[in-house]
């Protein structure tokens, strides 16, 4: 098992999400389509550093490139 298989079994025991980062666009297409394979949820994310904050880009790239659907994106619990 290498490195990027054990991180994304890390995320999956442990019930964490993979947040796709616009800022330093990170993780690769390659580890998102292994992540999405093995049923990983995703988020996006952008570090709020710049005013393009809000544009998600890379983020939105990648969900297009990998064919991430809204099955695949992570979705908080809500409590009322």
């Amino acid at each position: 098992m290498n490195g990027v298989e054990k991180v994304i079994d890390a995320i999956i025991e442990n019930g964490k999400v993979l947040e796709i980062n616009e800022l330093y666009h990170i993780p690769s297409k390659a580890i998102i389509a292994k992540a999405k394979k093995a049923g990983v949820k995703f988020s996006f994310g952008s570090n709020n550093i710049s005013p393009e904050v809000g544009r998600l880009e890379y983020s939105i790239q990648m969900k297009k490139e990998c064919g991430l659907t809204s099955q695949d994106m992570y979705k908080p619990p809500v409590k009322l």
